[in-house]
């Protein structure tokens, strides 16, 4: 089997046998372009479902995030899953491109985002009166005594249990959340797939788990920015919706 290894932004087969694969290109409009380390890249976001051709075979980086589970009256909502690809093959021919809309009421998960054969799931949902968190891309917090939903492995961590005066967290791409009766949401993944680093699918606060934090977690009684993937905060926010982005190199 060949063996890649990106040398300078180009993809070359370091294994022997088989000749050099290039970069994938995308002839859809450019979101935008960036230099980093020398290497020139260029990228497309999509925050709602589209399209993206191909006119040449070759590699590709790509991230996708489901839509963010809705926030209980004392969990958080679960992050949507996230999925972060280097260097994935790309045919030239047409993809579509669905991105999961967010949880928008109760005991809602978020909706899945999918490329191809790629699916980053949505966002469990945070639990309502004394009920356990949705499962989900990451789980969403239990309501007061609950149990918290699960995660989907390799895209998102377990929400928080509740425990006897507030209900837990919802889980997020970057960790699991284990704090329950209060806790705040699993911190969000920083990406800088665009050249400026950002955050994407963190859990939702639970009961008076505290402000939005610089790591994404969407405060008690307030909805996920949208094309975060976020968790919506406890008592009863909207999940955020999710996105997608391809780069790749010029």
């Amino acid at each position: 089997m060949a063996i890649y290894a990106r040398d300078a932004g180009v993809w070359k087969n370091v294994s022997g046998g088989e000749s050099t694969v290039g970069n994938a290109n995308f002839t859809d409009t450019a979101t935008g372009t960036y230099t980093e380390n020398g290497v020139n890249y260029k990228y497309i976001t999509y925050t709602g479902t589209g399209t993206v051709t191909f006119d040449r075979d070759g590699f590709a980086d790509m991230l996708l995030v489901g839509g963010g589970g809705h926030g209980g009256n004392d969990g958080g909502g679960g992050a949507g899953g996230l999925i972060s690809l280097s260097g994935r093959y790309m045919y030239a021919e047409t993809y579509t491109v669905t991105i999961g809309a967010g949880g928008a009421s109760a005991n809602t998960n978020g909706n899945d985002s999918q490329l191809d054969l790629w699916v980053a799931v949505g966002g469990g949902f945070g639990g309502v009166s004394s009920g356990n968190g949705g499962n989900g891309g990451s789980g969403g917090g239990a309501a007061r005594n609950g149990s918290g939903g699960f995660g989907t492995a390799g895209q998102g961590f377990d929400g928080g249990a509740g425990g006897a005066t507030g209900g837990g967290g919802g889980g997020s791409a970057g960790a699991g959340q284990t704090n329950a009766g209060g806790g705040l949401g699993g911190a969000g993944t920083s990406s800088s797939i665009t050249g400026s680093a950002a955050y994407y699918a963190a859990g939702g606060n639970s009961t008076a788990g505290g402000a939005s934090s610089p790591t994404g977690q969407a405060a008690y009684g307030v909805a996920a920015a949208a094309n975060s993937g976020g968790g919506g905060g406890a008592n009863t926010s909207n999940g955020g919706s999710g996105i997608v982005i391809i780069r790749v190199v010029v």
